[in-house]
């Protein structure tokens, strides 16, 4: 699985109709310190702009942005003041997150002021150089035996830097290796041209070779310094049963204390310039993340009215919910500032409604329900419905309405679903859970699945070998590793989603749209301070809409019944 990619960003601040006198403006950048946990960390601060009340800061102010880190910024505005004993004078503080801000469209947000005037906050993603990917094919020559037996043999490329104790070196890419073989052929490596030289081609690195033990003690063979571009100069693609006559021109020696043990030879070696596209290059061209819920109804739970149950404390005021509650209220406070109408639909499964156990059916009186405080709500009205808990956990059908769904959404505009499972974990139908899986692959989703308490999970982990061999776009996260740190939950939960959206356009040919040029944005500023498949998902709540108020009250009487 991929780590969290950050990103660097830039913020391009500006303000309008100022109520202050017009000495000079400036804008300061504070982030919460780790701390104190106060908004006191100043990221970065712009110039002084004179004589005006709609400065337009050219000064930026730069951080790293990740999805899984849900970041606050709080932007507050100075007039400087000349004296020397008097302190500048504060006009106005304003917060911004910056989720929200990269969800908006043209990647711009707005402030109002309390006393009048706007902050406007523009989110850049800073280029960097691109240098490239080494494309490198090694040839081994004549390498020492082991003994009377012909070596394992690998090779490891590393970058050389100097320390404070000297040179060292740093292990960037590693060769599987060749059996019992002296003169070995190697798979071709890809290397990041940045991680090996930091993009200069004449920094030096080196090519050390090494016969494979099964142990991990594996035995020197020899090695050889050289840099990049000598690399590229040593090149010689051709025929591969002419290498064996190659003279010695075209070889490099491989060596031990200075002493020649072989040598290997450069088949090809090239760089290919990436034109890849990022995560942010998508969010800046528009594209919206829609996320889905499907939440676990079923008897591994324990009974709702049970403190021992997970589904316990519900509409409790004095406690800050149960484990189910916690994680969608972390992970929807990240994932709702992609989405532009802030709905969502959520699902159920593993209840029984009509003698049938349903393995999708709608949770909520709405088919989708608006931002996080509705996924609660309606969660917690599941209880004031005629539900009995059953004993047989399966998100199949939860996972195959979410991948048709995610293909409607893709049709419509450019968007990415993700799933959200939060379950107990004693899952069933193995079969069935695989086939969605492998029919959702061609759909532009990822699936988190959250569990829930302390039970066994092991047939999630068994599902989630199944996911690795199948490239499938899962993710696993048990909640109780996470208990203490929203964004610990966070960080783990979303860290593939960013490359799962990359690798899943990209691969399909499909590049991110243009970014919207900002006068063609609508930007209406904040106050400071959620079809087409719904007929194969139950929905319980349908007796309500049609009923009367005595008939709802007398359901609520007998929600919530027995586990099966």
């Amino acid at each position: 699985m991929s780590k969290q990619q950050v990103h660097n960003i830039k913020l391009c601040i500006s303000a309008s109709q100022i109520k202050s006198g017009k000495s000079g403006l400036y804008a300061v950048v504070y982030l919460k310190d780790e701390v104190d946990s106060q908004y006191s960390h100043i990221q970065g601060k712009t110039e002084v702009i004179k004589n005006t009340l709609n400065p337009s800061w050219l000064e930026k102010v730069y951080m790293d942005y990740h999805l899984g880190s849900p970041e606050r910024v709080n932007i507050k505005i100075f007039n400087e003041r000349k004296k020397k004993n008097k302190l500048d004078e504060e006009i106005c503080s304003v917060f911004f997150e910056i989720g929200a801000i990269l969800g908006s469209s043209g990647n711009v947000k707005a402030r109002n002021i309390s006393n009048g005037g706007c902050v406007f906050v523009h989110a850049v993603k800073v280029q960097t150089s691109q240098f490239g990917e080494l494309y490198l094919h090694l040839l081994g020559f004549d390498l020492k035996k082991n003994g009377f037996f012909e070596p394992d043999a690998f090779f490891e490329i590393s970058r050389l830097d100097r320390g404070v104790t000297g040179e060292f070196s740093t292990p960037v890419a590693r060769s599987a290796h060749c059996l019992s073989n002296s003169n070995p052929r190697w798979k071709a490596l890809t290397i990041d041209v940045n991680a090996l030289c930091d993009g200069n081609k004449d920094n030096p690195i080196v090519i050390d070779v090494y016969g494979y033990r099964r142990s991990g003690k594996h035995y020197f063979l020899g090695n050889h310094k050289t840099n990049v571009n000598k690399l590229l100069a040593a090149n010689h693609k051709t025929n591969v049963n002419k290498l064996l006559r190659a003279s010695k021109r075209d070889t490099l020696d491989l060596c031990i204390e200075h002493k020649k043990k072989g040598s290997i030879f450069v088949f090809e070696a090239k760089i290919n310039i990436l034109d890849r596209p990022c995560f942010l290059d998508y969010l800046s061209g528009g594209m919206e993340i829609k996320a889905l819920f499907a939440i676990d109804f079923t008897g591994s739970n324990g009974h709702p009215r049970d403190p021992k149950s997970l589904h316990y404390a519900l509409g409790d005021s004095s406690l800050k919910g149960n484990d189910y509650q916690k994680a969608i209220s972390a992970i929807g406070e990240i994932i709702v500032k992609y989405d532009s109408d802030k709905k969502f639909p959520v699902f159920g499964f593993g209840a029984r409604y009509e003698n049938i156990i349903r393995h999708c059916f709608q949770v909520g009186y709405e088919s989708e329900v608006f931002g996080v405080g509705g996924i609660l709500d309606a969660y917690r009205s599941m209880f004031q419905s005629p539900i009995i808990l059953s004993n047989e956990t399966s998100y199949h059908h939860c996972i195959a309405v979410a991948s048709r769904k995610a293909k409607v959404a893709q049709d419509i505009r450019q968007c990415y679903s993700v799933l959200i499972i939060l379950t107990a974990g004693d899952l069933k139908n193995d079969t069935k859970t695989k086939e969605s899986l492998l029919f959702a692959k061609e759909s532009p989703l990822s699936i988190i699945i959250i569990g829930i308490g302390n039970q066994n999970f092991e047939p999630i982990l068994q599902l989630m070998t199944f996911c690795v061999e199948n490239d499938l776009r899962v993710t696993f996260v048990p909640f109780h590793q996470h208990l203490y740190s929203k964004q610990s939950l966070t960080n783990k939960a979303l860290e593939n989603v960013p490359s799962e959206i990359v690798n899943y356009f990209y691969s399909r040919g499909r590049m991110p749209n243009s970014p919207e040029a900002l006068e063609n944005v609508d930007i209406v500023p904040d106050e400071q301070d959620e079809d087409e498949f719904e007929s194969d998902i139950y929905n319980p709540f349908s007796y309500l809409q049609k009923g009367s108020r005595l008939m709802r009250k007398s359901i609520l009487r007998y929600s919530c019944r027995d586990i099966e």
